[in-house]
Parts: structure tokens; sequence; C-alpha cells
């Protein structure tokens, strides 16, 4: 069974799907995919996987989504189901939409500078200034005179 979404979700939306049965490799393979995909998108923006209650739009967002994955109906309805589907996903990604659940919103996570273990590192190895750059004259003459 899916975290997001069940067979019954799928079938409920599409009821023409329902042929196909509601087995457990059928759950595995498209619903378990499906809510895989969606938490690709959003690692980087939302802590997961969503804990219970499932927000609604990513209950739609799975169910559309492993219809897509299923691979039946008309092929222009699942390309604009899908396109709505990566849209939608993108957009709660970077924050154009808010994700909420029964009146409250969701939180999006700040991962910047997450992975980041130097970010207040000051480099050694970086360019001196030119007045460290001369030479001593003693120290020229010393290399010269060990030259001849």
């Amino acid at each position: 069974m899916g975290s997001y979404a069940d067979w019954g979700d799928v079938a409920g939306r599409y009821p023409t799907i329902e042929a196909r049965g509601g087995s457990t490799e059928i759950e595995e393979s498209f619903i378990q995919g499906a809510e895989a995909e969606i938490n690709a998108y959003l690692a980087t923006a939302y802590s997961l996987p969503f804990p219970a209650p499932i927000p609604p739009l990513i209950r739609d967002l799975t169910i559309d989504l492993t219809y897509c994955k299923m691979a039946v109906g008309k092929m222009e309805d699942r390309e604009k189901i899908c396109n709505r589907v990566t849209s939608l996903l993108e957009k709660l990604r970077d924050g154009d939409i808010t994700l909420t659940t029964s009146g409250s919103v969701i939180e999006q996570v700040n991962l910047s500078g997450l992975y980041c273990s130097d970010a207040e590192y000051s480099p050694i190895f970086e360019r001196d200034s030119q007045y460290n750059w001369g030479v001593d004259s003693a120290q020229i003459q010393s290399i010269e005179d060990n030259r001849n």
C-alpha cells in the first residue's frame, strides 16, 4: 500500500484503469514509483516523507502521476496530466505555491549550506600581497655566490 495514495484512490479518479486490477504488484510498481518521483522532486524543499494526514495536493499528484506511469488512456490526455503534475511539483519545490493540510501551512525546509562543511572557512593558499613578493638583496647575493 502506498503512503500517499492507494489503489482505491487511483481507481476512484480514473475508473477506466480499474480493469487492470488492484494487485499488490500494481501498487508497488506504479504507486510507489509515483511517490518516489514526488519525493525526489520535493526532497530539497520539504522534510519527507510527508506525515499523516497527507496534504490533499500530494495525494492528488500521486494519483495523477500513477495514472501517467500506467500508460493507459489517450496519449494527449496523459501528456496534459503529466505536464500538470510536473509543473505543480516544480512550483512546490521552488516555493511558488504553498502546500497546506487541514488549514495549516507545511513549511519548506532551508537546505542551503546544509551539506557544506566549509562555509566559514578562509583558504590559506590565496594570492599574497605584492609587498611580500620582494626578496632580500643579501639573499639574492648569497644565491648568486653559491652558483659560482
